[in-house]
């Protein structure tokens, strides 16, 4: 079953309304709806998930569009049930639950021929804050010019391979929710997280934190993140790798006509990418170990605005458009959780949740 929904679904999930039942024009299931019925189980103890833990039901279309969320609680046994549920043919449905301040997702489920889902379980897990079993599955880095030099846009696919959550690691500051920590280059700029709750990430001088819990499994966590590096013909952008990583892609439009030199790469030559079908440049390395670092040198004089004889602007200031790019160039679906689920979380949760303004400066 899917698992995952992109990142395009995603943005539309951060408007999901609330309600007692999924509003459809039409629906092969009785006016009253069905009844959803599933389980919590702790995948670390083997134990059955406890009592009175919300749980959500939620919808979508294959367009990303949110179709509806229904509640329910948890009972004695970690079973929930779900009545007055309406269904129908081509929606995506998951359960959603949260689990010592983490958000945890079931399997993603589409409706039988008779209009039912299956029994569904919500796995939840143990925290630890040992992130021993971190490892970066996928880097993409993709490059452009934009406003004052190089914009460059990564995206990061990462998997835990314990059976615990990885939480509050402190890597930073004890008492603080810090559970990841990654540098970013000298002169970075305009550091912006798209789609992302901004509670999420905190930034400090050379870095950020990720404040994301990463629950077991393939793929569980994400991070997309752009920034702006300053450019005047040449540049030796340097990356520290902060967890074992098994490959990086980096990718460069074409037409900017730049020198790329990334060490130790395989040149994958020239790719057709994106939904606008644009020409990139492509070089692929890894695996690569924990604290190793890698080189993309880029030299050339980047291209000035002109213009075709119709007056078009045919090389132009395309920070957006390389940013949009590079989420479909990643080629891999962004989990519900990591970006939505948090804002749930930090709604409703007790505890204080670090904001932007939470800056934290090394000493």
């Amino acid at each position: 079953m899917r698992r995952f929904i992109s990142i395009f679904m995603l943005s539309s999930a951060l408007l999901l309304p609330a309600g007692p039942g999924f509003a459809q024009e039409s629906t092969p299931t009785p006016e009253e709806g069905i009844t959803v019925q599933g389980f919590l189980l702790n995948r670390t103890t083997g134990e059955p998930g406890p009592e009175g833990i919300e749980v959500m039901l939620h919808a979508w279309d294959e367009s990303g569009t949110a179709r509806g969320m229904v509640h329910s609680v948890s009972g004695s046994r970690g079973e929930f049930i779900i009545e007055g549920v309406t269904v129908e043919k081509g929606l995506f449905y998951a359960v959603m639950a949260v689990y010592q301040g983490v958000t945890n997702l079931s399997e993603t489920f589409v409706a039988d021929e008779n209009g039912r889902l299956p029994e569904i379980e919500v796995p939840i897990y143990e925290t630890t804050t040992d992130t021993k079993n971190i490892n970066i599955d996928l880097l993409h880095l993709v490059i452009g010019t934009g406003q004052g030099g190089l914009t460059v846009a990564e995206y990061y696919a990462l998997s835990n391979q314990g059976d615990r959550t990885v939480v509050n690691s402190g890597a930073l500051e004890q008492g603080r929710k810090d559970t990841l920590v990654f540098t970013l280059p000298p002169h970075a700029a305009n550091i912006s997280f798209p789609s992302a709750n901004p509670k999420r990430y905190r930034v400090f001088p050379g870095g950020f934190v990720d404040t994301n819990g990463i629950t077991p499994g393939v793929g569980t966590s994400q991070i997309v993140l752009t920034y702006v590096i300053p450019y005047e013909d040449s540049l030796t952008l340097t990356r520290l790798i902060p967890f074992d990583i098994n490959e990086i892609k980096v990718f460069i439009p074409h037409q900017l006509g730049l020198q790329i030199e990334v060490p130790e790469s395989n040149d994958q030559g020239v790719e057709i990418l994106g939904s606008n079908l644009e020409a990139y440049d492509v070089y692929n390395l890894g695996p690569l170990q924990q604290g190793s670092q890698f080189e993309t040198i880029v030299t050339g004089t980047l291209p000035s605005l002109s213009s075709d004889s119709q007056g078009t602007s045919t090389v132009r200031d395309k920070t957006g458009t390389w940013i949009l790019l590079g989420v479909s160039i990643l080629g891999m679906a962004l989990i519900i959780g990591g970006l939505w689920w948090w804002r749930r979380v930090e709604e409703i949760g007790d505890e204080e949740v670090l904001g932007p303004e939470d800056t934290l400066v090394e000493n």
